[in-house]
Parts: C-alpha cells; sequence; structure tokens
C-alpha cells in the first residue's frame, strides 16, 4: 500500500509539472523588451526540417543592419555528473548556446555570472537553471565554481539562472556553450537564432535583409527563409511541453489511484 501511495504521489509531481507549465504560459515572456525579439529560421523542404545553416549565423551577425545582435542556439540531451567522472550521470535536456545569447535576451544571472565572449577560447563552462540548482545543489551557492561533468567532459559552473527565466522549454536544465560554428563538426550543420530587431525595422524586413545576406554568402539556394516574433516561436514549444506533462501526469496518477485501491482491498481482505 505504501509503495502505491508514493506511485501516486509521484505521479501528481508529474501533473502539477504541467500545471505550471501552463502557467508560465499566461505570463510575459522572461526578457528585456521581448517585443523586439525574435526567432530567423529556414525551413527545407527536401528534409521537412527547420533550422539555419550553421554557416550564415556568422556573416549574419557582422553584416545585418535590420538587428541589434543575434546569436545561435541548439538543444541536446547530456549526462551531467556531479560527483566526478565517475559518478553517476544524470541525463538532462540541455542548450548550446552562442556566448552573447543572454546578453541579447536581457537576461542577468540570479548566482554568479552568465556566459561572456572570452568564454568561447577559455576552459568549458556551464550554467544552470534555478529549478535545476534547487534540486541538484539543494540551492547551495557554492555550486558556482564547481566543476560539473558533462557527457565525461569537466565543465566549471559559472552562474544560476533566475527562477522565472525559461527559452524554448521550461524543461531545459544545463546551458553550455556551441562549439565554433565555423567547425566541421556535423552536429552544427543546423541551428536556430534569434535576433533583436534594431529601430522600427520588421521581421520582414530582417527576413530580406538574412535572405540577401545568406545568398551572398553561399552557393546553396535550399530553404525558405521566416522571420517571425520569438513570442510566436515560444509559445507552441511550450503549449506541447504543458500537454505532455499534463497528459502523463494524470495517466500516470489514474494508474497509480487504480493501483492504490486494489491494494487497499487485498489489505481489508486480510
Amino acid at each position: 500500500v505504501l509503495a502505491s501511495a508514493s506511485a501516486a504521489l509521484a505521479a501528481i509531481a508529474v501533473a502539477s509539472g504541467g500545471f505550471q507549465a501552463v502557467r508560465t504560459l499566461r505570463r510575459p515572456l522572461p526578457y528585456a523588451d521581448s517585443s523586439r525579439l525574435v526567432s530567423c529560421y529556414q525551413i527545407h523542404f527536401a528534409s521537412m526540417s527547420l533550422g539555419v545553416q550553421a554557416r550564415y549565423v556568422r556573416p549574419w551577425q557582422q553584416q545585418c543592419r535590420t538587428l541589434e545582435g543575434l546569436e545561435a542556439y541548439s538543444p541536446r540531451r547530456m549526462n551531467v555528473s556531479a560527483e566526478g567522472a565517475g559518478g553517476a550521470a544524470e541525463p538532462v535536456e540541455a542548450l548550446r548556446v552562442t556566448p552573447g545569447f543572454f546578453r541579447l535576451l536581457g537576461t542577468e544571472a540570479r548566482l554568479g555570472r552568465l556566459f561572456r565572449p572570452e568564454d568561447a577560447a577559455g576552459e568549458s563552462v556551464a550554467v544552470l537553471a534555478w529549478s535545476y540548482w534547487q534540486r541538484r545543489f539543494g540551492g547551495n551557492p557554492g555550486a558556482v565554481g564547481r566543476t560539473v561533468w558533462i557527457d565525461g567532459q569537466p565543465a566549471r559552473v559559472v552562474g544560476v539562472l533566475p527562477e522565472s527565466f525559461w527559452f524554448r522549454s521550461p524543461g531545459i536544465r544545463v546551458w553550455t556553450l556551441l562549439p565554433n560554428l565555423d567547425s566541421a563538426d556535423p552536429s552544427l550543420r543546423l541551428v536556430s537564432t534569434v535576433g533583436r530587431l534594431k529601430g522600427a525595422y520588421t521581421p520582414e524586413e530582417a527576413r530580406h535583409e538574412l535572405q540577401r545576406v545568406a545568398f551572398s554568402s553561399s552557393r546553396f539556394r535550399g530553404g525558405a527563409f521566416r522571420v517571425v516574433t520569438l513570442e510566436q516561436s515560444l509559445r507552441p514549444n511550450l503549449q506541447v511541453a504543458a500537454l505532455v506533462f499534463v497528459a502523463s501526469g494524470v495517466l500516470a496518477a489514474a494508474i497509480a489511484l487504480v493501483q492504490l485501491l486494489r491494494s487497499m482491498g487485498k489489505a481489508g481482505d486480510t
């Protein structure tokens, strides 16, 4: 009976995570002047995928005048251990980003600091989501400066994000830096990008410029370019995450409740 009760409580906790995601849907995006932020991507019809050719990012950063800035990111599932190279590793959702990512969003650290341009050429560093810092490190400020092992490689924790911060999904736990976008790393063939519109420029004006710069820097002409507000880009992701959390939590809670009632019935018979 005790095991069934514990399972029911765990299922309810999962469902509560979904309801928290639903509440997040109602809040403004947690970024400075978020209405000026845009998502820039390509639709690749041949492969039916979304993303930007990594080789476009540097020319966009250097040549585009419709944007104040543009940064890249790429989601990835990583194994993280806080007990050293031989410690038990936990699989977590992570986001790899370019060094100016948080600065572009206008985000400041809750504890420690966030990424800096010089981090790209230095030791491996990581930033933790507030919820992961609370659960994995008990909210201990001493977590900043510690070394964690990510996919078997050491990385120094430099900061913790604010509790209200999320990007792409509330389930992102760890943030690391993207490798050099000019490298031949096959995992960097496609990345996602976020930009901040300059002045009175519109998403459509930014789209025209991004396409022009991309075509002038590469012979490749495939894929339709799109620029939409970040609000339009992120809300569907959060809605899907909320629905998955709620549905899985409710289903698990229902199954656990049935098991609990059966266990109580058997206990009563004896």
